[in-house]
């Protein structure tokens, strides 16, 4: 009979700190996150702005403006009009919207 290697069977420390550790380092990129921010709003629903852009980061929290450029056609003065703001996890893309409801972009 072949004798197994006492091991078989078992993981390696190694490969056990990969699954958990990698998911908890990975996080999503902002070009990722602005798109499914966009991707999100036409999911639920809710009105396409012009613009989704990253107004700040704070962390692993990144926060997003969703708006239009309204320009006064007589004067060419021109504002922008916020439709929602939201601030996301990189690493889960949850978070909260403008009044502070849960949001998770990939649902």
């Amino acid at each position: 009979l072949e004798t197994l290697p006492e091991d078989i069977g078992t993981v390696s420390t190694e490969e056990e700190n990969t699954g958990e550790d990698a998911q908890e380092s990975w996080e999503y990129t902002l070009d990722e996150l602005t798109q499914m921010v966009v991707d999100y709003r036409e999911r639920h629903g809710l009105y396409r702005t012009q613009y989704v852009r990253v107004d700040h980061e704070d962390g692993e929290m990144v926060t997003f403006q969703c708006y239009d450029v309204i320009t006064d056609e007589e004067t060419g003065d021109s504002h922008t009009a916020t439709s929602d703001w939201y601030t996301i996890s990189r690493y889960t893309a949850a978070g909260y919207d403008l009044n502070f409801d849960d949001v998770d972009l990939t649902e």
